[in-house]
């Protein structure tokens, strides 16, 4: 019995201490791993890496502004027309229109390029386009990256070579004497900066699509179209009776208010008198503004075009002595004897058959 004990303590020692020893290891091995571990050597290396960054490339955005230079014709058997449309910093492209229920534009007309979608819009009245394709780009582009001419190398063509006299003597005279001195003078000279010389956007713009609207108080509009080489007068005067009379008048370009170029003016004439009525996109004439009652005052309004002019203008008056007369007498018929008046010379009728429908006006 004490031998066979003794063989079972002995076992039993000895698993114990297998099991202590490789409990004693396994930590030891964990622990390392965890207080230092296999790739921290690498860490610093890691953090240190820079971040990536994207530097974007400068590209040259065109003005979406176009206007149609060219009608080139239809090409779909709907009837949609293709227009080549250029704007003022040189870009010129193509695009058809995509709804042919609409006014195909004129020459001239001011489109907007809605950039995502590539439509190009010129108002309710005309139709939409859609861009098919690029036909020129600007020749002036942003200037590239700066690609400067590398400075000298500082490596001399000639490196210097010493020299020593073939005799040594005991005050060496050892001269240096470089065949070639590296002069760092910077050769490189930076690109000119890109002069963009944009087409001036009036030229594309013709005159006759300019128009003056003269509005009277009273709620009546006129719509005279600008035209080229000389001032395009409607010959229906606006009547400035009443003190309170005034006239407005302003200048649209594609239906939308605009300024006229530089050097446009307006005035008042009659004969060898004239009076500038100030802003000549937005002005008004009122009754104080004539010079006398019963004459037909010219209103120009002008700027210059080419080698001439490009005008549009209107006659404004005050009825002659035949009217007035009827009207001071008849009070109570004075402004339907005034309403005659302006509607015969509104229909084309001639100044004297105006003022017989005035005076045909009953004051009974």
């Amino acid at each position: 019995m004490d031998k066979k004990f003794r063989k079972k303590w002995f076992l039993v020692v000895t698993t114990m201490f297998i099991v202590v020893t490789l409990a004693g290891l396994v930590p030891a091995v964990v622990w390392g791993q965890t207080t230092e571990p296999l790739f921290s050597r690498f860490l610093p290396l890691v953090a240190k890496a820079p971040l990536a960054t994207s530097t974007p490339i400068p590209t040259p955005t065109p003005d979406l502004i176009f206007y149609t230079t060219k009608d080139l014709g239809f090409i779909g058997p709907g009837g949609a027309q293709l227009f080549e449309l250029a704007n003022s910093t040189g870009w010129i492209i193509q695009a058809y229109c995509l709804n042919v229920a609409l006014a195909p534009p004129p020459i001239g007309t001011r489109y907007l390029l809605d950039d995502p979608t590539d439509i190009l819009y010129g108002g309710s009245q005309f139709q939409p386009l859609m861009l098919k394709r690029v036909v020129e780009t600007p020749t002036a582009t942003l200037p590239p990256t700066a690609t400067f001419t590398p400075f000298p190398t500082n490596t001399p063509t000639a490196t210097a070579t010493r020299t020593p006299t073939p005799t040594r003597t005991p005050t060496p005279t050892e001269t240096n004497t470089p065949t070639a001195t590296a002069t760092n003078t910077p050769t490189a000279t930076l690109p000119p900066t890109a002069t963009r010389t944009p087409t001036p956007t009036a030229t594309l713009i013709p005159c006759t699509l300019y128009h003056l609207k003269v509005q009277k108080n009273d709620g009546t509009i006129k719509d005279i179209p600008f035209i080229d080489g000389g001032v395009n007068m409607d010959p229906h005067a606006v009547l400035l009776y009443y003190s309170t009379d005034i006239v407005h008048g302003w200048v649209e370009l594609n239906g939308v208010p605009t300024t006229l170029p530089a050097g446009a003016t307006v005035q008042l004439v009659l004969g060898d008198q004239s009076k500038s009525l100030g802003n000549p996109s937005d002005f008004t004439v009122t009754n104080q503004d004539l010079y006398d009652l019963t004459s037909y005052h010219d209103v120009i309004d002008q700027f210059p075009w080419g080698n001439g002019i490009c005008g549009a203008g209107f006659l404004v008056k005050d009825p002659p002595p035949p009217v007035l007369e009827a009207m001071a007498n008849h009070p109570a018929q004075a402004d339907a004897i005034l309403s005659a008046y302006a509607l015969a010379l509104e229909n084309g009728q001639s100044e004297q058959e105006a003022v017989e429908a005035a005076l045909a006006v009953p004051t009974e």
